[in-house]
């Protein structure tokens, strides 16, 4: 199985990746089974918001489509996701159970912007889809690559026009030029425009929406950018493979740096730990001031 997501947290952090596709597989995995779905049933503080934003948005959708007021169903999902987050912050917060929580305000603040995005959502946004035919979103779907690869993803809305098929991804942070993930994205939803619906690069677009601003930026592959496409993403399967022979937490190469401290497997890699706790001595030493 391969996915976007699975490739950027393996050019993250193999560890983090073995840890949260591998181990659980193993018969006797390296670290507890409870201990282990505690664990990745947590996310970063930043991934929960933008979580928040999709779930809300994708509520939204659903409810414009059964003729409700998408808004107000977005808004009531939002709060009702935070709100999941407030009530069992260590369950679902990495920051909070590595010992480095948010600030008192980030909850309120998230809650703040993504009601400000969803909002800028379904005021500007919506009505560019809402005019096309709508095809389906927030679906898991499949296909194969490079002959035996299978390639998942969940395209966040797809909509047709007489032009052909938009694959369109929210993004809830801001636009980072020359984004290679964001660019294999683009190319991965289009590969699967063309095995699902039989149509060439000239049918199809993929867009990144940043619902902050508003902004969309829509991309075409040619079918030569395709097949590169298909290779990168054979090769990343292969690099992957690498750690299915791995059994214990210290022989999967971590990397350790700041980001550590929002890691959700911090607690259960000495060496993230350590790199999370060196960032935030200055910060203590300082009072926290910045």
């Amino acid at each position: 199985m391969w996915s976007v997501s699975r490739h950027q947290l393996w050019e993250r952090c193999q560890r983090a990746y073995f840890l949260e596709f591998v181990a659980p597989r193993l018969p006797r995995p390296p670290v507890a089974w409870h201990v282990l779905e505690a664990l990745r049933a947590r996310s970063s503080f930043g991934v929960l918001r933008g979580q928040a934003v999709h779930a809300a948005i994708a509520h939204g959708i659903g409810a414009a489509l059964a003729g409700q007021a998408p808004a107000h169903a977005s808004q009531r999902a939002l709060d009702a996701t935070l709100r999941g987050y407030a009530r069992r912050p260590a369950a679902t917060i990495a920051e909070v159970a590595n010992g480095f929580p948010p600030g008192p305000d980030a909850l309120e603040a998230a809650r703040a912007e993504g009601q400000a995005m969803v909002a800028r959502f379904f005021a500007e946004l919506w009505p560019r889809y809402a005019a096309r035919r709508y095809v389906q979103h927030e679906q898991f779907e499949r296909f194969r690559a490079a002959g035996s690869i299978t390639v998942r993803l969940r395209p966040d809305l797809v909509t047709a026009g007489p032009e052909g098929l938009l694959v369109s991804d929210w993004k809830t942070g801001h636009a980072r030029p020359g984004d290679a993930a964001a660019s294999l994205q683009l190319s991965t939803y289009l590969l699967w425009v063309a095995r699902r619906y039989l149509l060439g690069p000239d049918r199809a677009a993929a867009e990144l929406v940043f619902v902050a601003s508003g902004e969309a930026r829509p991309a075409h592959r040619t079918a030569a950018e395709l097949a590169r496409a298909e290779a990168a993403i054979a090769a990343s399967a292969r690099a992957m493979s690498a750690v299915e022979g791995v059994r214990r937490v210290e022989d999967a190469p971590p990397s350790p740096g700041p980001q550590c401290a929002a890691c959700k497997f911090a607690t259960v890699c000495a060496e993230g730990m350590a790199a999370a706790r060196a960032d935030a001595l200055p910060a203590i030493a300082g009072g926290g001031a910045g």
